[in-house]
This record gives C-alpha cells, sequence and structure tokens, in this order.
C-alpha cells in the first residue's frame, strides 16, 4: 500500500520500516463495525490517497449485540 523505499537492516540509513500493520488493522475493524471503505489515488498534478469510510445508518441506529438480555443492562 505505500511507494515508499522499503527499511534497510542498517538503521542509520533512512526508509519506511512499516508493513502495514496498523491500516491492516484499523480496516479490520471499521469493517467489523459495519464500514464500507473506499481507497483511491489523488488526481494529479497532487499525490497521496483518499480513503472514505462509510456507515449505513443502521449501524448506528440498531444495537449490535445477539442477545436481549445484553440491552436491559
Amino acid at each position: 500500500m505505500t511507494t515508499r523505499p522499503a527499511a534497510t537492516v542498517d538503521h542509520d540509513e533512512p526508509g519506511h520500516a512499516g508493513m502495514g500493520l496498523g491500516f491492516f488493522i484499523a480496516k479490520t475493524l471499521l469493517e467489523r463495525s459495519g464500514a464500507r471503505l473506499e481507497l483511491a489515488n489523488r488526481p494529479e498534478p497532487e499525490t497521496g490517497a483518499v480513503v472514505t469510510v462509510i456507515w449505513p445508518r443502521k449501524a448506528f441506529e440498531e444495537p449490535q449485540c445477539c442477545d436481549q438480555a445484553e440491552l436491559a443492562i
């Protein structure tokens, strides 16, 4: 998901050490909450990405539990 150069074994050299784990975790949690993600590149001559997160209204209006007893707590 990146165009940054890979990190080197010698940590004195500049580079990108991330492996995308944070993005994976965020995406997974968002999708489990009912969200849909849209990813796109920004139009030229701009650089970078555009990330849009969309939740359906019912994700906020309806309880997400499975047991009616949990609602009483």
